[in-house]
């Protein structure tokens, strides 16, 4: 979900009448990804959008070979390699056709971590450094999401709360509810207290 899309969903999320459908592999945390997995609001070129489309998917197509198509890949070699790096998939995937490769084809593979880093000399293959990864911008949008989705249920929570409290509740239902609301307006402050201090250690170091 990278370039000219991002228009075409911009301009069409919004619309019931509209249809979105996937025919590709949606990496986790791409926009892409949360749309698929039910988020109702998502941010496109900084403007909050409300996911009213038809969200489909047709699994069957992808740009990518199968696991059996990476096999009979591999089998084609005439001269097999002596190690395989397994770089690009989802943790279990990964670790599956690894699993696979050194099962079937007895290959050895490497899965690498992120930020690691090797060096290929001849046949032989050496450890590297490891890059610094500001995992900062991952733990932010990761706030943003979770923000985006607490914004989006809040008001459709508390339009049916008023409809229930309205509606003749009992009191032990009233009084659940007010001890979650309670609870709500607590956790709210303390938020509130953390944002508070990360501001205030910020000023201290200008």
């Amino acid at each position: 979900t990278a370039g000219r899309i991002k228009h075409h969903l911009k301009h069409n999320l919004w619309r019931k009448e509209s249809s979105i459908v996937f025919v590709g592999y949606q990496a986790n945390g791409s926009l892409g990804r949360r749309i698929k997995e039910g988020e109702k609001v998502v941010k496109i070129f900084g403007e909050e959008i409300r996911v009213n489309a038809k969200i489909c998917s047709l699994e069957g197509f992808s740009g990518h070979a199968d696991k059996k198509g990476i096999i009979r890949w591999i089998k084609s070699f005439k001269d097999k390699p002596q190690k395989i790096f397994v770089v690009h998939g989802e943790e279990e995937a990964t670790e599956e056709i690894s699993r696979k490769i050194e099962e079937e084809l007895k290959i050895k593979t490497h899965i690498p971590e992120l930020g690691e880093t090797l060096s290929i000399e001849g046949e032989i293959v050496l450890p590297g450094g490891r890059l610094e990864i500001d995992r900062r911008s991952k733990e932010l949008r990761e706030i943003e999401e979770n923000i985006e989705k607490v914004k989006s249920i809040f008001l459709p929570t508390f339009q049916r709360l008023g409809y229930r409290t309205n509606g003749g509740a009992d009191s032990e239902e009233l009084n659940n509810i007010k001890n979650k609301l309670i609870e709500i307006r607590k956790n709210i402050l303390d938020l509130n207290m953390i944002i508070a201090e990360r501001k205030d250690k910020k000023g201290n170091k200008k």
